[in-house]
């Protein structure tokens, strides 16, 4: 497959660092395309940036809009007498990669030798288990023993590790040096070696029927089934587009948090007990157990466009009463402080353990200088409200700013933490419910807040979101992504 890109801004830019070695796996990039004159002739991502005339003397088979203005490039397109039925968008080449390899290289039906870290190893499994029918795995670090084991693909996971996470100059990702290695030292077809992203587009751009029992047979369920140590802010995001999916497909939502362990499940509650529904209500009255018995069941993809987003989302989810009680509770004292300025601290795990691909965190005392910086900038803050994991940083503000920092009265972690915070535990009664209900709390807070400072995550995205564009003023950190550099245009 030859592919053409067209687009060179910020949003080429995260599709092909995000998407690259997916493209490379059965294809090869022949030409980037740019309107902008002074940029052609210069690198992107390893190609020449052609003019959009120039796109008549290039073979292709699918050229990939990388940019929001894709109706105007459809016209320009169709005015050049290019074929536009050639063009695609980010979400559509994603699908059709995951239909190719579903159907045409029938990957779920091949054996799978995983190779990478064994931490990230462990707490994928349990996907890997809902779309592999074998699969196995081999550490990294004996990756010369690939050659003992039979496979039909080799699949790498996510190398989150510290131990793994280095870069070279120029090196777009750490998988692109063990992939070229691989290929180097066993011969082995770069068709054969997928990345870690391979996977994710499978399981969050994949839906599959299945069917559980006899049971409501004039019914079709969607189930939203979610795992790991994913928290409340990537939860929230699948379960938003996929509520407005069901509805308008004609399907019954029920959210599947019960099946395998999540971070609000303790160990021995997989299974029984559905996390969801110790916050909230089931969308639509039904349950897993209607479910499991039932004829008719969709698997959701875990990724939906844009269009399925619901800006009414958090306000029309349905606390259960117990968290509703502690929601009110908080926020009738957090809505005395006057005017406040929200802080959002991510640290110990993301700092230490640099997971790939996802954003880099500021300092401790990057943020505090930001702070300082934007309070006197923005002006007239009555309180710093502090959102944050690690209790020295809580130490930290209190010291620079005194009694003007306030935060919600949750357990934390040291800053040098060991493990990733989905995995860690408080030795107290209910720790997973804990730690759901106070992340959900503190959100609505910072939500609440008249401006913003945060590194990019998660938790931000869903402040955001939950604030409705409210915020006076906001600074969001963009210091690139753990794990690959974002090339620019040179």
């Amino acid at each position: 497959m030859r592919y053409v890109i067209w687009g060179t801004g910020g949003v080429a830019k995260r599709f092909l660092g995000e998407n690259l070695l997916c493209l490379l796996v059965k294809g090869k990039i022949t030409a980037v395309v740019d309107s902008d004159s002074e940029k052609n002739g210069k690198s992107f991502f390893g190609c020449k940036i052609i003019s959009p005339k120039s796109l008549v003397n290039i073979l292709y088979d699918r050229l990939i809009i990388c940019s929001s203005f894709y109706e105007e490039i459809i016209t320009q397109i169709t005015a050049m007498g290019l074929n536009a039925e050639k063009a695609r968008t980010m979400v559509e080449i994603k699908k059709e990669l995951v239909d190719c390899y579903i159907n045409q290289y029938e990957i779920m039906k091949k054996n799978i030798l995983v190779l990478g870290d064994e931490e990230t190893y462990n707490h994928m499994s349990p996907f890997y288990k809902k779309y592999f029918g074998q699969f196995f795995f081999l550490p990294l670090e004996q990756s010369d023993r690939l050659n003992e084991y039979r496979h039909d693909y080799i699949l790498l996971s996510e190398l989150s590790n510290t131990k793994y996470n280095l870069q070279g100059e120029g090196e777009l990702t750490l998988e692109e040096k063990v992939i070229s290695e691989i290929i180097s030292k066993f011969d082995i077809d770069r068709g054969r070696i997928l990345p870690s992203a391979v996977f994710q587009l499978l399981y969050r751009n994949c839906e599959r029927t299945v069917s559980y029992g006899t049971c409501y047979e004039d019914k079709t369920f969607l189930e939203i089934w979610l795992a790991g140590p994913a928290g409340w802010g990537y939860v929230f995001e699948v379960i938003n587009k996929n509520i407005s999916y069901a509805y308008k497909k004609g399907y019954i939502p029920v959210i599947n948090m019960m099946s395998d362990w999540n971070i609000y499940l303790e160990e021995n509650e997989v299974g029984k007990v559905n996390a969801w529904e110790k916050f909230f209500e089931q969308p639509a009255g039904y349950t897993m157990e209607d479910v499991l018995k039932s004829k008719n069941v969709v698997i959701a993809s875990q990724e939906q466009t844009t269009e399925y987003y619901n800006k009414n989302f958090y306000q029309q989810l349905v606390m259960k009463p117990r968290l509703q009680k502690m929601f009110d509770s908080y926020m009738k004292i957090f809505g005395n402080r006057g005017k406040v300025l929200g802080v959002l601290f991510r640290g110990t795990d993301y700092a230490n353990l640099k997971p790939y691909n996802h954003y880099i965190q500021p300092s401790l005392s990057m943020m505090i200088e930001k702070v300082e910086e934007k309070f006197k900038e923005w002006g007239g803050f009555d309180f710093i409200y502090l959102c944050t994991e690690v209790e020295e940083a809580v130490q930290a503000f209190v010291e620079e700013f005194g009694e003007k920092v306030f935060y919600y009265p949750q357990m934390r972690y040291p800053e040098q933490c060991s493990d990733y915070l989905g995995k860690q535990k408080f030795e107290r009664e209910e720790d997973a419910f804990y730690r759901g209900a106070d992340y959900w709390i503190l959100l609505n807070a910072l939500a609440k807040c008249d401006s913003l400072i945060a590194g990019k995550c998660g938790g931000t995205n869903t402040a955001l979101q939950m604030n409705r564009g409210k915020y006076k003023n906001t600074f969001l950190f963009d210091l690139g992504k753990y794990g690959f550099q974002i090339e620019q245009v040179e």
